[in-house]
């Protein structure tokens, strides 16, 4: 990542588009190459998704184990699944010399910042919490209820902001591939506060 390297954590409510910028981070040529974090999960895979790319998918049998073993740098269970990054794994891609990037929660990333106090944290989220409604709604994949729930849980963890490095707001796909980008490769991007008066505005 360029002349930086290290350790860029991102974490995001569901909806903030995160996934997306991550993608575009990684095939971005200017990023210098950074190799993405697999998780592990519990979770059956999704149409087109595959196995050591998307994620490590092992059964919740298997996964339970591993936590138990201490395998995990940090793990969760989310909506009756479980997901978790592999400490070996993350140490051996630092140990080569390959820049990373992580895609975790918010308590995963508090468990990587205090593993590693140089990792850079980013915060993704939309240009408000009603953005963030109509994003949810229309993906279609929600049911009325874990809507709901996904809602509830960005509300907890936007009130954590506090915790990372860098805030990226995705209004434009375009701009926000662009500050994540000046994050990873220069280390300057947005205070977590956002421009004035952003957290007044963002739940009306």
């Amino acid at each position: 990542m360029g002349s930086t390297g290290g350790l860029i954590v991102m974490s995001a409510p569901s909806g903030a588009g995160k996934s997306s910028l991550i993608k575009a981070l990684l095939e971005d040529p200017l990023a210098g190459g950074p190799a993405f974090a697999v998780s592990h999960t519990s979770r059956a895979p999704r149409p087109g998704e595959e196995d050591g790319r998307d994620y490590h998918f092992v059964s919740p049998e298997k996964f339970r184990e591993m936590a138990a073993e201490g395998e995990f740098l940090e793990w969760t269970e989310t909506f009756g699944r479980y997901y978790g990054t592999s400490r070996v794994l993350i140490e051996s891609q630092l140990a080569s010399g390959l820049s990373v990037v992580a895609d975790v929660d918010v308590v995963g990333a508090k468990a990587f910042k205090a593993a590693f106090p140089d990792a850079r944290l980013v915060f993704v989220v939309p240009p408000s919490f009603r953005v963030l409604t109509e994003r949810l709604t229309e993906r279609r994949t929600e049911t009325e209820e874990s809507a709901r729930e996904r809602l509830a849980r960005a509300a907890l963890e936007t009130a954590e902001r506090g915790a990372f490095d860098f805030l990226v707001i995705n209004d434009d796909l375009a701009k926000a591939e662009s500050e994540l980008l000046g994050i990873v490769t220069l280390g300057r991007g947005g205070p977590i506060e956002g421009p004035p008066g952003f957290w007044e505005d963002f739940y009306k």
